[in-house]
């Protein structure tokens, strides 16, 4: 409704600014001339340059093969994490888990890390971001299996993924348009 209204009354809105005097205005003016410029520019570049430039097949493979880490996406797993302060209590709450102990309400009660809220949900995290104790644990944990307790500097963590992606890398005719207009 709004958009039609707007553009119902635009015409009258320029007759309007015109007849203000806005037309004459120096900052009016002044914006007017650096908005030519910048279409000016724009246009140049699209007709002079990219118009002219026309990457074959060839080249984007070869850009491809040549950049293929940055069409990869890293290993992911979807980890969950209760921190505690001690490592007796850790080992109590881990007792407690393989005992059958609800894993997000446990986190949620006793957790004092950021995420206890979530019931120690973290999220998908990729292979090089996560801190080097907790990772190569991580990533060697099966599906819903419970890590021994891991001291870090921030504490006391029990770690359980509950997903994981493999490493994938995106395909040539998936990228091929995004390696063109590089």
């Amino acid at each position: 409704m709004l958009k039609k209204f707007i553009s119902y009354y635009k015409p009258y809105w320029k007759l309007f600014a015109l007849d203000m005097g806005l037309g004459e205005d120096k900052d009016v003016l002044e914006q007017i001339k650096k908005m030519t410029e910048q279409i000016l520019v724009q246009a140049l570049i699209e007709r002079e340059i990219l118009n002219k430039l026309k990457v074959n097949d060839e080249e984007v493979l070869e850009y491809y093969e040549q950049n293929k880490d940055s069409f990869t996406e890293k290993e992911q797993v979807h980890l969950y994490n209760i921190l505690l302060e001690t490592e007796e209590e850790a080992q109590d709450i881990l007792e407690q888990l393989k005992a059958g102990g609800d894993f997000s309400e446990i986190a949620k009660e006793k957790s004092t890390g950021p995420s206890a809220a979530q019931g120690g949900d973290l999220g998908y995290l990729s292979k090089g971001t996560i801190i080097p104790e907790i990772e190569e644990v991580v990533f060697a944990l099966g599906l819903e299996e419970l890590s021994e307790v891991i001291k870090t500097d921030f504490g006391f963590h029990i770690l359980k993924i509950t997903e994981k992606k493999p490493e994938t890398v995106r395909t040539l005719e998936e990228v091929k348009e995004d390696i063109i207009q590089t």
